[in-house]
Protein backbone atom coordinates (compact mmCIF):
# COMPACT_ATOMS: atom_id res chain seq x y z
CA UNK A 1 0.00 0.00 0.00
CA UNK A 2 1.63 3.04 -0.98
CA UNK A 3 0.86 6.46 0.68
CA UNK A 4 0.34 9.70 -1.57
CA UNK A 5 2.78 12.19 -0.54
CA UNK A 6 1.05 16.01 1.03
CA UNK A 7 0.97 18.43 -1.53
CA UNK A 8 1.42 21.88 -0.79
CA UNK A 9 0.19 24.86 -2.72
CA UNK A 10 1.68 28.08 -1.88
CA UNK A 11 0.09 31.31 -2.45
CA UNK A 12 1.55 34.33 -2.83
CA UNK A 13 -0.47 37.23 -1.28
CA UNK A 14 -0.76 39.91 -3.11
CA UNK A 15 1.04 43.44 -1.46
CA UNK A 16 -0.99 45.50 0.72
CA UNK A 17 -1.73 49.38 -1.11
CA UNK A 18 0.34 50.88 1.40
CA UNK A 19 3.54 49.36 0.78
CA UNK A 20 3.24 50.66 -2.46
CA UNK A 21 4.56 54.30 -3.34
CA UNK A 22 2.28 56.71 -4.37
CA UNK A 23 4.97 58.35 -6.35
CA UNK A 24 8.62 58.88 -6.54
CA UNK A 25 9.66 62.01 -4.73
CA UNK A 26 12.28 62.26 -8.12
CA UNK A 27 8.90 63.06 -10.62
CA UNK A 28 7.02 64.70 -7.87
CA UNK A 29 9.56 67.13 -6.19
CA UNK A 30 7.18 65.86 -2.75
CA UNK A 31 7.80 63.65 -0.19
CA UNK A 32 5.62 60.55 -0.20
CA UNK A 33 3.61 62.45 3.12
CA UNK A 34 3.32 65.16 1.05
CA UNK A 35 1.80 63.82 -1.61
CA UNK A 36 -0.44 62.19 0.36
CA UNK A 37 -1.60 64.65 2.62
CA UNK A 38 -2.15 66.64 -1.16
CA UNK A 39 -4.17 63.56 -2.28
CA UNK A 40 -6.42 63.46 0.86
CA UNK A 41 -7.01 67.45 0.71
CA UNK A 42 -8.71 67.06 -2.82
CA UNK A 43 -10.80 63.91 -2.15
CA UNK A 44 -12.01 65.06 1.55
CA UNK A 45 -14.34 67.54 1.37
CA UNK A 46 -13.61 70.13 4.53
CA UNK A 47 -15.97 68.93 7.42
CA UNK A 48 -19.34 71.84 8.01
CA UNK A 49 -20.49 72.08 11.76
CA UNK A 50 -23.11 69.32 12.62
CA UNK A 51 -21.85 67.08 10.02
CA UNK A 52 -20.36 64.73 12.64
CA UNK A 53 -23.19 64.53 14.51
CA UNK A 54 -25.47 64.40 11.80
CA UNK A 55 -23.65 61.03 10.32
CA UNK A 56 -23.85 59.33 13.93
CA UNK A 57 -27.48 60.21 14.37
CA UNK A 58 -28.42 58.82 10.99
CA UNK A 59 -26.66 55.60 11.69
CA UNK A 60 -28.05 55.17 15.02
CA UNK A 61 -31.22 55.84 13.41
CA UNK A 62 -30.30 53.24 10.82
CA UNK A 63 -29.24 50.75 13.52
CA UNK A 64 -32.46 50.91 15.60
CA UNK A 65 -34.56 50.37 12.17
CA UNK A 66 -32.78 47.25 11.34
CA UNK A 67 -32.86 45.84 14.99
CA UNK A 68 -36.85 46.69 15.21
CA UNK A 69 -37.25 45.22 11.77
CA UNK A 70 -35.43 41.88 12.94
CA UNK A 71 -37.06 41.63 16.24
CA UNK A 72 -40.49 41.73 13.89
CA UNK A 73 -39.49 39.07 11.93
CA UNK A 74 -38.32 36.78 14.41
CA UNK A 75 -41.50 37.54 16.33
CA UNK A 76 -43.74 36.42 12.96
CA UNK A 77 -41.06 33.35 12.14
CA UNK A 78 -42.07 32.05 15.95
CA UNK A 79 -46.19 32.63 15.01
CA UNK A 80 -45.79 30.73 11.79
CA UNK A 81 -43.83 27.79 13.59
Amino acid sequence: MAIASARVKVIEEPMPFGDVPLAPSAATGRSEAELARAIAGLLVPPPHEGDALTARLASVGALMRRTSRSREQAAARKRAA
